[in-house]
């Protein structure tokens, strides 16, 4: 891994543009981490963050520390920490498996099936129900369930969610207390047990963000706001994002060949020439210092913390605070 770092004397700003009512201009400021594959999926377990690579190598990167796994041989969609050491990994084409990485090795423990069609399917994205011990799977293929109670005894897994989406793809499934918010190629759906809910029919949701009791469903044209105490949906963003984030008062909009950041009546304009990771699914990540894309063989780490005016000493990010930390860090224009 190459690592790109932004600070200091090693500061080395990304072109960008930004625009403001006022006529400011800045650049956003990110962190590079080059691997030898590209990009296809960004989890994580506390600090540690799981990185999956299209060929299937899985890179655990904890604070300064590093591994590279060799984990299947196709594209990981999604990384699922079960215990400390063991993980749970979508794979195009190779299904869902449980894996233990001890010792520098990874040894498979269990491969997972579906009815008619083996392990060749693909998982794209894994939900964890931890009250109920039940692991909800969105694949190329419907939903499915595991009951982490009979894990790993159990070798197929179940499916749910029996109706018109039993067969489709199904991107992302979201838990908010009893209900499943299910983002399908054939709409959008609430699940609770016996009892399923449409919202959205006939249009492919791609991807669905969760924000205390508000939804984001994100489909080909379009951003669609949902608050869970209400059936309806309206229209927030008129064109197709891959991400969007909400944070410190900040937007933060993914698009194929760009990121857009939004603070106020500011906002920047961050270019990525020849287009992000799009054959993956979980290709980015809101952390508590970072919000993080995958980009081709690179991981962009964008500090949350950006000053897009960069009028008091050219500094256009500042990291938070840390608790018995006296010092806090700024990024600035060189």
């Amino acid at each position: 891994m190459k690592l790109k770092l932004f600070l200091f004397c090693f500061l080395g700003l990304a072109a960008g543009s930004c625009t403001t009512p006022f006529s400011t201009s800045s650049e956003l400021a990110h962190i590079q981490y080059t691997f030898h594959a590209s990009v296809s999926s960004i989890s994580q377990n506390g600090d540690i963050l799981f990185i999956g690579l299209e060929n299937g190598d899985l890179i655990v990167k904890d604070k300064d520390e590093q591994r590279c796994y060799s984990v299947g041989n196709n594209r990981i969609y999604d990384v699922y920490a079960y215990r400390p050491d063991s993980l749970f990994i979508g794979i195009r084409d190779e299904g869902l498996k449980l894996v233990s990485l001890r010792n520098g090795k990874c040894q498979i423990i269990q491969r997972y099936t579906i009815k008619g069609k083996d392990n060749h399917y693909a998982v794209y994205h894994i939900t964890a129900d931890r009250a109920n011990r039940l692991l909800y799977l969105a694949s190329s293929n419907g939903c499915y369930k595991l009951n982490l109670q009979n894990s790993p005894a159990i070798e197929e897994l179940s499916p749910f969610l029996l109706n018109s989406t039993s067969h489709s793809g199904i991107n992302k499934i979201l838990l908010y207390k009893d209900i499943l918010y299910v983002a399908a190629d054939s709409g959008l759906y609430a699940y609770r047990p016996n009892q399923t809910q449409e919202f959205l029919s006939g249009r492919r949701i791609h991807n669905l963000i969760l924000r205390q009791d508000t939804l984001y469903a994100l489909t080909e044209n379009a951003i669609l706001k949902k608050c869970i105490q209400t059936d309806s949906l309206w229209k927030v963003k008129s064109q197709k994002y891959y991400a969007y984030e909400k944070s410190n008062d900040a937007e933060w909009l993914l698009a194929k060949d760009y990121l857009l950041y939004k603070k106020g009546q500011q906002s920047c304009i961050h270019p990525l020439p020849g287009g992000i990771s799009v054959k993956g699914k979980q290709i980015s990540l809101m952390t508590r210092d970072y919000f993080y894309v995958a980009y081709r063989e690179e991981l962009i780490a964008f500090p949350k913390h950006q000053n897009l005016s960069g009028k008091v000493g050219n500094v256009i990010a500042v990291t938070p605070k840390m608790e018995n930390e006296d010092n806090v860090y700024f990024i600035k224009l060189s």
